[in-house]
């Protein structure tokens, strides 16, 4: 490489531009190949010419997060290192987006944390789902951006995490805004103020990864975290695979399915399963039975096209 080139991190990108981080800020550059073949997390290569920057190629990434429409798969963001899934009481607890959510995670291997938010609200309803996954040992944390209950453990927790890129999501309404704004204050504005630039807002249109800042995370001289935010997308499914990897990628299903009859069983119609058996006698949750069908039906219904 050349004096005047550098690596970086693909914070966003539109049709025309790139925001990359340069020089201790989110800098809009431009892309000198084809944009079609770049996801947001991308670690780039970068070069500076009469003051601009120039986005030239990508790095091997070590997971790719997917949706899929039908038989359309777009590729959304890229080298996570957590994501963490915002839920609420209000509106309720859509379980097949979660569990769509935590299976993606799975198949790229990628650890989930569950954000219960809007506890100043009556949670009693939720708990019971919430039970679901802590038993799958997923982390669950509880916040309120109204009371500010759990945002100050949220806060000590990206002081101090050596990950250097996350990913929030949350189905609209479950104030995965609210926190973010919390978190990052005015980095939300300044970049808001880019993407005019840019000929776009592109902090509610599309996803974009924000640097998170803090005296802390200064003064321990740790390497720059990154959060990207995924705006709300109900379509965040695994439909893309073969049905019979789904199994895999449901812990609890997977489990009980070493003891089925048959080693292809797909636990719907097939004799002598010990999974239907585990959704019988309550060993397994109703909710995650039917996201797993229901992810099945999903992917049965995309080969049509």
């Amino acid at each position: 490489m050349t004096n005047n080139s550098f690596t970086s991190k693909l914070l966003s990108l539109s049709r025309r531009y790139a925001y990359v981080w340069y020089d201790g800020k989110i800098t809009l550059g431009k892309f000198a190949s084809n944009q079609s073949d770049y996801i947001i997390g991308d670690i780039v290569n970068c070069y500076l010419e009469n003051n601009e920057v120039y986005v030239s190629g990508f790095n091997e990434r070590k997971n790719i997060l997917k949706r899929c429409y039908f038989d359309n798969i777009k590729n959304i963001a890229c080298n996570i290192d957590k994501i963490f899934l915002v839920v609420s009481p209000k509106p309720m607890l859509n379980t097949f987006f979660v569990d769509n959510v935590i299976a993606t995670a799975n198949k790229e291997k990628i650890p989930v944390t569950i954000i219960l938010n809007k506890c100043d609200l009556d949670i009693s309803g939720v708990l019971p789902i919430i039970e679901i996954y802590k038993n799958l040992n997923i982390t669950i944390l509880k916040t309120s951006t109204k009371t500010l209950e759990g945002v100050e453990d949220l806060k000590n927790y990206f002081d101090n995490t050596s990950e250097g890129q996350v990913l929030f999501c949350g189905l609209s309404g479950v104030g995965k805004s609210s926190i973010l704004n919390t978190l990052l204050g005015d980095e939300i504005n300044k970049v808001g103020e880019l993407g005019k630039r840019g000929g776009g807002k592109q902090t509610t249109t599309q996803a974009f990864g924000f640097h998170y800042n803090s005296k802390k995370r200064l003064a321990d001289k740790k390497q720059d975290l990154f959060i990207i935010d995924l705006p709300g997308i109900s379509n965040f499914t695994v439909s893309y695979l073969d049905k019979y990897e789904v199994s895999g990628l449901f812990t609890d299903i997977n489990t009980l399915s070493k003891k089925c009859e048959y080693e292809d069983c797909l636990h719907i119609n097939e004799p002598n399963c010990n999974v239907k058996d585990a959704l019988e006698n309550g060993t397994l949750s109703k909710s995650r039975y039917d996201s797993y069908v229901g992810i099945i039906e999903s992917i049965e219904e995309a080969r049509k096209y």
